[in-house]
């Protein structure tokens, strides 16, 4: 059966049907001739890989790459998705779907080495730096700050000035600002000398409240010696008592 080969306005393969004889013109000719449509040809292409679609140059097929709707990226891990038949855009580099949606998610996550993605080796390094910055622009006002040394240590702001009259930078922020930064210096200085760490001070700025207490386990030692001299006694109680009872018996034999 002779099959025809459509391909579409650029030239690349669309789909194949049967060729019908074009009966006059066989007759002219003495040869089979076959109707050959616009945007087709009798041409039989040859098969596509994978990742490979047919191109007709109007007198030969060629096979292309096919990397259309896959994803690239570039050296400034910047993404595209490929909207043409062909190799990648000049300066970019293939990248599977996994790698695309994981580098939309967290940018840090890889970087570009030699063409290919690779773990970024300073990734915790990098994420650590962002959350410390995202959280020295926390704030809060003055009252969340009182409010929260009040309750967990029953701190009033005259304790707090008291503290800080020594320190009179420091004192007229406390006294005059509005809102602190979890960033500033003298929240930091404040909370050392408090007592406080960075991570509860950074719940603080978090929660407006600092964390809660953690209750220390009950001494369960003491408990244990205080049943183990009851036991104690109560042996000693029953040797007495077995003690007497001997005596009495010896007394009533005589």
């Amino acid at each position: 059966m002779k099959l025809v080969y459509y391909y579409d306005a650029e030239g690349y393969f669309t789909l194949t049907e049967p060729a019908y004889l074009n009966v006059e013109e066989t007759e002219k000719q003495g040869k089979d001739v076959y109707y050959c449509p616009a945007s087709a040809t009798l041409i039989e292409p040859p098969e596509a890989g994978e990742k490979e679609v047919l191109h007709f140059t109007g007198s030969v097929w060629e096979i292309v790459k096919n990397y259309k709707w896959e994803y690239e990226i570039n050296a400034d891990m910047e993404l595209k998705q490929i909207d043409h038949y062909g190799e990648p855009d000049e300066g970019y580099y293939l990248i599977t779907k996994e790698e695309y949606n994981k580098i939309i998610q967290d940018r840090d996550y890889y970087i570009l080495e030699n063409g290919k993605l690779v773990e970024n080796p300073n990734y915790d390094e990098i994420k650590a730096e962002k959350e410390r910055q995202r959280l020295n622009l926390l704030n809060l006002t003055k009252a969340d700050v009182l409010l929260a040394l009040y309750a967990d240590k029953g701190l009033t702001p005259e304790d707090i000035k008291e503290m800080l009259k020594n320190n009179v930078p420091a004192l007229i922020k406390f006294d005059y600002a509005s809102s602190y930064y979890r960033g500033d210096e003298v929240v930091n200085a404040l909370g050392s000398a408090l007592g406080y760490t960075t991570e509860e001070m950074d719940y603080l700025f978090e929660n407006k409240v600092f964390p809660p207490k953690v209750e220390e386990p009950a001494d369960t030692d003491s408990d244990n010696d205080s049943d183990s001299n009851t036991d104690t006694d109560s042996d000693t109680d029953t040797d007495l008592d077995s003690d007497t009872d001997n005596e009495e018996s010896e007394e009533k034999d005589e």
